[in-house]
């Protein structure tokens, strides 16, 4: 297998709606259909929330066995008493609190699911922990650092038949006695499949590489993209801790979801974090973590020193635009082109969206510190009325930004097959977010994990027989 990934982040755990995966199957992608895919989700989670596990309907959505540890973070009261103000001013708007998103219902608000670990010191728990570490010793798995794969070999017949990597900054050539397995994401996989001859025509052409198979590789992008809706709230409430602890900073320990009109899969997430008075964290998290520039920082710190702050991530689920990954030269980095808001229909549903997150100021909780909407300095902007659809629109052109979920770009029946084989090339598979045909309603770690697990039995299947599948909880 080759690529990557960044498995030591803090990663929020999110299944999605059965929706999105029936859809696939839908589709014709035969295999991937919620009843299906549901069993490898649990088979990778290790769920350390007791109360999920002592409730009969929720538990049966989870494993305690899988390797992947899955808990939610402890919180200093005052935020405790702040989560549960936010989540009665939610239910007053129509997202109700429910007890598990991952269970058997989306739709509402609950507390937040991470890859981390429950210990008395939580820690970080990704991937790597989770099936690299307990599996490094094993005599049939070399881990390689400093490597990158530049190249899949492919022969004549049109057979993946190895890598050429770079380890150290000497090329190295690897064969592979069975398959060839791409996994290093919906950026660079694509560059990976061009270098190899596997991708657009022309694209290929321009780069003086041979085809192998014509096939659409990095194009159809899709991405989550979000946009804060900042809200003032209590005054009185002193300053942040001065000691680090991250159960006190602005952390998303909340998640929620709702549809437009009120039932079946999502439009929008959202995800609060809450800023005590004149936190110390937050000019960092907006310069560095959102990559605002100094005029909408600037405004967001100076209503932070007066109150504290919930800042509402609004994430567009579903988007209709589509963006592309451009591979210039094999000697740079992939160019992403993200295609925001190039379909207007995603402008109608943020601003949708935008107006629901409004209704939070005539709650209770909110009206009794007379919150308003932080106003951000948008100077594209400031010829608008407003608060008008037309200022919202600008406000998101001006404050959209990823969320690192980018997807699609070797898509099932566009680049791969159901099984996940790239079409036209013999023993060679991709697995990673690049082979989504649609986004999931929510975070992409875990179903990212859940098609490497999949595939992981698909590989089986194909050269052991069924009998060797592991059993799945």
């Amino acid at each position: 297998m080759i690529g990557g990934s960044s498995s030591n982040n803090y990663m929020m755990y999110v299944r999605g709606n059965p929706e999105d995966y029936n859809s696939w199957a839908d589709a014709g992608f035969e295999g991937w259909d919620w009843d299906t895919v549901l069993p490898y989700f649990k088979k990778s989670e290790n769920l350390q929330v007791s109360d999920v596990m002592q409730n009969k309907t929720l538990a049966d959505y989870h494993n305690t066995r899988g390797p992947m540890k899955v808990s939610r973070p402890e919180h200093e009261r005052t935020q405790e008493t702040k989560l549960e103000a936010l989540l009665q001013s939610l239910s007053e708007i129509g997202i109700e609190t429910i007890e598990d998103y991952n269970g058997p219902e989306q739709l509402g608000a609950s507390k937040n699911y991470f890859t981390i670990s429950n210990d008395r010191v939580p820690i970080r728990y990704g991937t790597a922990q989770a099936y690299i570490v307990p599996a490094k010793k094993r005599k049939n798995l070399v881990i390689l650092k400093n490597a990158l794969a530049t190249k899949i070999l492919i022969d004549s017949t049109k057979t993946a038949i190895g890598v050429e990597v770079e380890v150290n900054g000497k090329r190295n050539r690897f064969y592979a006695s069975k398959e060839v397995i791409a996994s290093a994401g919906a950026v660079d996989t694509p560059k990976l499949l061009v270098a190899s001859g596997v991708g657009a025509a022309a694209d290929l052409a321009a780069l003086g590489i041979d085809v192998v198979s014509d096939l659409p590789v990095g194009k159809d992008l899709q991405d989550h993209l979000f946009l804060p809706v900042v809200l003032s709230g209590a005054t009185d409430i002193g300053t942040a801790l001065p000691v680090v602890d991250l159960r006190t900073i602005g952390f998303p320990t909340l998640n929620g979801f709702f549809a437009l009109n009120g039932t079946g899969r999502p439009d929008l997430q959202i995800i609060p974090f809450y800023l005590d008075m004149a936190s110390p964290f937050f000019a960092f998290a907006c310069t560095n973590n959102f990559n605002f520039n100094n005029d909408i920082c600037s405004s967001l710190i100076n209503s932070n020193k007066k109150s504290e702050l919930f800042a509402i991530l609004l994430v567009l689920l579903h988007p209709k635009s589509r963006g592309e990954i451009k591979i210039r030269s094999l000697n740079s980095a992939p160019e992403i082109y993200t295609g925001y808001f190039s379909n207007a229909d995603d402008f109608d549903t943020v601003t949708a969206g935008i107006r629901r997150i409004l209704n939070l100021t005539e709650t209770d909780y909110f009206k009794s510190f007379d919150s308003e909407v932080v106003r951000v300095n948008l100077p594209a902007c400031d010829e608008l009325e407003y608060m008008s659809d037309e200022y919202w629109e600008c406000y998101a052109l001006q404050m959209g930004r990823t969320l690192y979920h980018p997807a699609g770009t070797c898509a099932m029946g566009r680049v791969v097959d159901p099984e996940l084989k790239v079409l036209g090339v013999d023993r060679l598979r991709v697995v990673d977010a690049s082979v989504f045909p649609s986004m999931p309603s929510g975070n992409t770690n875990a179903p990212v994990i859940m098609v490497a697990e999949r595939a992981a039995d698909l590989i089986i299947q194909q050269y052991y027989g069924d009998q060797n599948i592991v059993t799945v909880p």
